[in-house]
């Protein structure tokens, strides 16, 4: 049987995140199995990016972008430039040097957060497929509402001018598979009546690594080193740290000996969320966690009461996941993509966005009753192993991509 290579074109791998998690997954189902052999290959995303021309290095003019090769999780990859890189739409574009990197690939799979990062690969001669989480527009919403400044203008300009090169990606492509629901309608109204290429393909995860601990109920039954968790990049404004720090102070109010609050991620809140932490007295209680190891994150997961994302707007959440998947019940924000992960009162918990007051009774409740909490896991887990497996999501890709090559 011919081997065929799948060229995995993502954005930056350095940034950490749930991109990244996403395309290990994608890249250790590839390792193990014959029939796809695969090269990574990153685009630049950001107006700094060395292997690219820009407009303030003018020696870079003549050069034009470049190439550089590294090692991501111990696998190889080449990363590729692009022209002009402080002007944002210029790195969606086709280059002759990105081209060249992929003509002996027989099939290019995009994976990044919105879609329009695969108009740099399309008119290529070989299938496109992409796998997005949301669209450029929805995922800085918070970001362009937060000041009507100059730059904030021309970041909303520039915004348009890639919600464009979505739908242009969404359309083009010979197949786009989504990772939530929502997601999902919008592609077939780009579509339109071409159905059959849009497939619902959320993100899985290894449940072998990350599983609960046995004893759970016991652990959980200790009166010292409880702790409510959430990971993230929490740099991002679209976290919102401080709605969760709100309904955590909220709470401890409430209650006698509240658990701690330790967020763990590759970013860490900016100083304006320290200074609330400080004004509210919980220097003791609150801690952030940078960049944990796989072991020391799974370990995290296992032994915390509950987890809770306080986002603004999600592609999916993968951070769900993986704790559900060791048997922690969760609290999210209807930010979309935990819209479709979980169900709110059986698996974890719903609140509205910027929902600082249900968050902290969710808190309150999953830290009070023992028993309701491991109950609560227990159908997280289940709920991991029925819908969200790594095997689940590859075969997935698998079929379509047999289905475009042939």
């Amino acid at each position: 049987m011919k081997q065929n290579t799948v060229a995995l074109v993502v954005p930056e791998l350095d940034f950490g995140g749930g991109i990244s998690s996403i395309v290990e997954l994608l890249v250790r189902q590839l390792e193990g199995q014959s029939a796809f052999d695969y090269r990574l290959v990153s685009l630049a995303t950001s107006s700094v990016d060395t292997a690219s021309s820009r407009l303030g290095q003018p020696s870079s003019w003549l050069t034009g972008p470049g190439t550089r090769s590294g090692t991501w999780r111990g696998r190889s990859f080449i990363h590729v430039g692009c022209h002009l890189a402080e002007i944002e739409f210029m790195r969606y574009q086709p280059r002759r040097l990105l081209s060249r990197t992929l003509e002996d690939c027989d099939l290019i799979q995009v994976v990044s957060g919105f879609p329009a990062f695969a108009n740099a690969v399309l008119g290529q001669g070989k299938p496109v497929c992409v796998w997005a989480a949301t669209r450029a527009l929805v995922e800085r919403k918070r970001l362009l509402d937060s000041s009507s400044s100059a730059v904030n203008t021309l970041r909303r300009i520039m915004s348009h001018a890639v919600d464009f090169l979505d739908d242009r990606a969404l359309r083009k492509a010979d197949a786009v598979l989504v990772m939530n629901a929502w997601m999902e309608k919008y592609v077939q109204q780009v579509r339109r009546t071409d159905a059959q290429s849009i497939k619902y393909a959320p993100p899985g995860v290894d449940i072998g690594r990350l599983f609960p601990l046995d004893a759970r109920k016991s652990c959980l039954n200790r009166s010292n080193n409880r702790y409510i968790l959430s990971v993230g990049r929490f740099g991002d404004p679209r976290k919102n740290p401080e709605m969760l720090l709100k309904a955590f102070a909220l709470m401890a109010g409430k209650i006698g000996n509240p658990p701690d609050l330790k967020f763990a991620g590759s970013t860490a809140p900016d100083r304006n969320f320290w200074l609330q932490v400080h004004a509210l007295g919980l220097q003791e209680k609150v801690e952030f966690i940078p960049s944990p190891n796989d072991k020391e994150l799974v370990d995290l997961y296992q032994n915390a009461l509950c987890f809770a994302m306080s986002s603004d707007e999600e592609g999916f959440g993968m951070v769900l996941i993986e704790a559900m998947a060791c048997g922690i019940p969760v609290i999210s924000t209807r930010c979309g993509g935990p819209d479709n992960i979980v169900t709110d009162g059986e698996d974890g918990f719903l609140v509205p966005i910027g929902g600082a007051k249900e968050m902290s009774e969710r808190l309150s409740y999953l830290c009070n009753d023992i028993d309701a909490n491991v109950a609560m896991g227990r159908r997280a887990r289940y709920k991991v192993e029925s819908c969200f497996t790594k095997d689940r999501t590859g075969n997935i890709f698998f079929e379509t991509w047999c289905s475009l090559l042939n």
